[in-house]
């Protein structure tokens, strides 16, 4: 069986999320239902959310709306509570900008507020299955008749690309606010840069399990994560 939280698994994270484990493991047992006795880590993440064996996993919502679909069960999706989380299960991302300024407030209700920037400008992109990180800007730019910057950079993390930004290798970068908030505790390059806009608020990253799950134990995994990760069960956990 393969349980894994990779979408912030920073190494300064780890152990908290190990924690998290621990206690979802327990809920699990207390219900009388097998759980592996660690977190999964590394490898692909396609290979694992698709994976026959897999109990639980966090995705990302493109994922789920493209690749994941029909082909895994909805659990539920966790609450943070950072800047930008306003809404129970929903995040924004924010976009940042090289250089020392005013970090932007988070808009109010659906509002979002997206920067002017050159054509020419260069975009790091955690990568191009990523909501947070592309689709979400992509989408909201193309609400109002704009488009991207034309040279997207892309750098397999939301931390690689903010120090991507930090060393002057792109200008831009949309990071999700929880990604955001960890940056701000642990990644100096996040002092060299700054919150010029947000996206608009969307569904936040959901956990997953395989087809084969039963709805004891789907049911089972949903308690724990409303239990143990404030999460909520949305009705549309996706855009779509």
């Amino acid at each position: 069986m393969i349980a894994a939280l990779p979408m912030y698994d920073w190494p300064e994270n780890a152990a908290f999320n190990d924690l998290v484990w621990a206690r979802f493991a327990l809920k699990l047992a207390e219900g009388g239902f097998a759980h592996p006795a660690r977190l999964t880590r590394g490898g692909d993440f396609a290979a694992l959310w698709l994976s026959p064996d897999l109990l639980i996993a966090q995705t990302c919502t493109y994922p789920l709306e493209t690749l994941l679909k029909g082909k895994v069960k909805y659990v539920a999706t966790p609450s943070y509570a950072v800047e930008g989380c306003q809404t129970p299960g929903h995040y924004r991302s924010v976009i940042i900008k090289r250089g020392a300024g005013a970090n932007l407030p988070v808009p109010r209700h659906s509002e979002f507020i997206v920067p002017h920037w050159h054509q020419s400008d260069r975009l790091a992109v955690n990568g191009m299955d990523s909501m947070s990180g592309f689709h979400a800007l992509r989408r909201d730019v193309h609400s109002v008749n704009r488009g991207l910057p034309e040279h997207l950079v892309e750098t397999g993390g939301h931390r690689a690309s903010i120090v991507a930004v930090a060393e002057g290798r792109a200008d831009w970068a949309a990071i999700d606010c929880v990604s955001w908030a960890l940056a701000c505790q642990h990644e100096a390059a996040a002092k060299q840069v700054h919150v010029a806009g947000w996206t608009k608020e969307r569904p936040g990253l959901p956990l997953i399990t395989s087809l084969k799950c039963s709805g004891p134990l789907l049911k089972a995994l949903q308690l724990a994560a409303v239990s143990i990760l404030d999460a909520v069960i949305l009705t549309k956990p996706t855009e779509l």
